[in-house]
């Protein structure tokens, strides 16, 4: 939650709104392509980190990419629903 000052009244980031935006604007292909790369290369690195790790800061490491990973899950599964067609079948064909 982030705490707003002005209002002295909590809010939440809406995931929703923002996944919109960025499909808005930067467009569908890209943003899904951002997504997944965001979901599962970082997830794949941050396993590899944690598996082969020797010392604290690896484990630190592995874990804010796992984090990072769960994260992006949120905005990959909003920008599939929101677009079906680019995750499906290649494209919409």
């Amino acid at each position: 939650m982030i705490y707003d000052g002005a209002k002295n009244q909590k809010s939440v980031i809406n995931i929703s709104k923002l996944a919109a935006l960025d499909i808005a604007f930067v467009g569908p292909k890209l943003i899904l392509a951002e997504y997944s790369v965001g979901v599962f290369l970082s997830a794949a690195i941050g396993l590899v980190t944690l598996r082969r790790s020797y010392s604290a800061w690896q484990m630190l490491l592995g874990g804010y990419l796992l984090s990072l990973a769960v994260n992006y899950l949120p905005l990959l599964l909003y920008g599939c629903k929101r677009t079906p067609w680019e995750c499906t079948r290649g494209g919409g064909q």
